[in-house]
């Protein structure tokens, strides 16, 4: 059985779609992304943005509207920073900021 529990809440909206981020690790090195409510079986493309450095990728939603993965935010000789994740799709383009590293 699995269950989480997010404490603060990390979520982006726009025009009906949503992506929350989820914090996996104390100090946000590993971050599981879930966006909902995008056209069911579409396309969504993932840009990532952390201190100056981008990664971005196409992936499919589900037939429930759904989208998850997870990401590595930190950048490379950085102890910490901030990363924005966005969603884009054609029906929206939710996003969501959060900090990473040990301050």
């Amino acid at each position: 059985m699995y269950a989480k529990t997010v404490p603060v809440s990390l979520r982006g909206e726009d025009r009906g779609c949503t992506v929350d981020a989820t914090l996996l690790t104390p100090g946000a090195e590993l971050v599981l992304i879930e966006g909902s409510g995008f056209p069911a079986n579409s396309e969504v493309t993932a840009d990532t943005n952390s201190e100056g450095e981008r990664h971005g990728g196409k992936g499919k939603v589900d037939a429930d509207g759904r989208y998850v993965t997870a990401i590595l935010p930190a950048k490379q000789g950085v102890k910490a920073g901030t990363a924005k994740v966005n969603l884009n799709s054609a029906k929206c383009s939710p996003s969501v900021t959060f900090a990473w590293g040990r301050r």
